[in-house]
């Protein structure tokens, strides 16, 4: 019998990881978090349509302690 194990279900779960939902066009960011119907982040620049990744980060307790990492200038 073959046990079937998803490796990455594990390291994915909830409870350690909070999805995000990062919508990108050439000109235009936005990202949403789960429970939240306004984007944490809109903005618009032409700069994206060069950009190469984006991460996004949530520490602490609080649903609004987010961060973003990306290769671009972003004022918000």
């Amino acid at each position: 019998m073959i046990k079937k194990y998803n490796f990455l279900a594990y390291y994915f779960n909830t409870y350690w990881f909070t999805p995000v939902e990062i919508w990108l066009s050439k000109d235009h960011l936005e990202v949403f978090v789960p429970e939240r119907d306004e984007p944490i982040l809109s903005c618009e620049s032409e700069d994206f349509s060069k950009m190469q990744y984006i991460s996004v980060s949530h520490f602490g307790g609080t649903d609004c302690e987010y961060f973003l990492d990306c290769p671009c200038e972003i004022d918000s």
